[in-house]
């Protein structure tokens, strides 16, 4: 709904109230038809509960006021938003390489490959409940940023705070987010710089020692370094070995030789398929992750499992693993009635030997399906 009044060479914009993204764009200004290339225009909006998806995966609720004026194309966009909330997902990464195509019937000026018909000036303030939700971290965050320059290749400046509580993922292991923020510093590229402290307790299976573990990751998205360390204190080797298999190196050479050459080696396997570009495409093309862990079989001996699940669709998740020596299997799906509430149904299937009474081991096997209701809690 509009209310537009044409006098000589001005059109007069008393209001304009319409709806956009879910929200309301309330606004009124005047633009004036002074020649051929000199149209001085100038219009005021305030944008109210719009959600707004700039790219896919980049989703926002905004509030924002907005300004366009000029007399000729670029015109300038300014615009102060307030994000209420929103969410960051892995196909947001990347930079924008997005353009406006300009109609065929516009003056030939306007036909130039370089046209932007709008030159953004955006400042945003981010509330706390924005969630960047990537394979390697899951976080709100809060701050401000600043969009400058064509609409299709802006200026990124900034600074967002990591709120704690969140989680980082190292070696498919959970890490509590203590602190963080990322920096953006006059780049054109969605590559920012960051820096993330946090941390985990992890039992060491064979000894049934606690270690507190804390990593510090510090770069940017192209080169970035990892430390770690530990109470009790562990060397960074021993802290990777216990993370990727639940075991530190001393506890790995108490181990048969065989086993700890399997571990080794299916460890290895299991990086190069999660962390290669094969391994991304894979997961891409199929919808597949694989990840290695450790488990206990029935004679208290450590074997690694190999576990391959998939997202079956935004709310079902399967998944299923085998023990080394064929031990164990187990099959899980989990189905998210909410954000909170799941229902998980899983069968298991484990192998044992039995001694009988003629002193010939007999194999027994045992399944067990179970189905249950889980409910999670955010503490903050």
């Amino acid at each position: 709904q509009s209310d537009v009044i044409f006098s000589n060479n001005k059109i007069i914009i008393n209001k304009i109230d319409s709806e956009i993204a879910g929200g309301k764009l309330v606004g009124d200004g005047q633009i004036e038809l002074a020649g051929l290339t000199n149209i001085p225009t100038n219009i005021n909006a305030n944008l109210s509960n719009a959600r707004l998806e700039i790219i896919e995966g980049l989703s926002f609720l905004t509030n924002a006021s907005l300004n366009l004026n000029g007399s000729w194309f670029p015109f300038k966009l300014k615009a102060n938003a307030n994000i209420a909330s929103g969410k960051i997902s892995p196909k947001a990464s990347g930079t924008s390489v997005s353009k406006v195509r300009p109609s065929q019937y516009l003056p030939e000026l306007l036909l130039e490959k370089s046209f932007d018909p709008i030159i953004l000036d955006v400042d945003a303030f981010l509330n706390d409940k924005v969630l960047i939700d990537v394979a390697e971290l899951q976080s709100f965050v809060k701050g401000n940023m600043s969009l400058d320059g064509p609409v299709g290749n802006p200026t990124y400046n900034g600074e967002l705070s990591l709120v704690p509580g969140g989680t980082l993922f190292f070696r498919d292991t959970p890490f509590n987010i203590e602190t963080g923020n990322i920096r953006f510093r006059n780049t054109k590229k969605i590559n920012p710089s960051f820096y993330v402290d946090a941390s985990t307790s992890i039992l060491e299976q064979a000894s049934q020692t606690n270690y507190d573990v804390n990593i510090t990751v510090r770069g940017d998205l192209d080169n970035f370094t990892t430390k770690l360390d530990s109470q009790p204190v562990l060397s960074e080797t021993d802290l990777i070995s216990l993370l990727a298999l639940g075991l530190t190196s001393e506890q790995l050479d108490k181990q048969s030789v065989e086993n700890q050459r399997d571990l080794q080696m299916m460890e290895i396997g299991a990086a190069v398929i999660s962390n290669s570009p094969l391994g991304k495409e894979l997961k891409d093309r199929t919808g597949f992750t694989f990840k290695l862990s450790t488990d206990i079989d029935e004679k208290d001996s450590t074997q690694y499992k190999v576990v391959i699940s998939k997202k079956v669709t935004p709310n079902m998740e399967a998944s299923a693993s085998i023990l080394g020596n064929n031990a164990k299997k187990d099959v899980r799906l989990e189905y998210k009635l909410n954000k909170d509430l799941s229902l998980v149904g899983s069968w298991e299937s484990t192998t044992f030997d039995e001694a009988s009474d003629t002193s010939i081991d007999q194999e027994q096997k045992s399944d067990i399906f179970g189905l249950d209701l889980r409910y999670k809690v955010e503490f903050k």
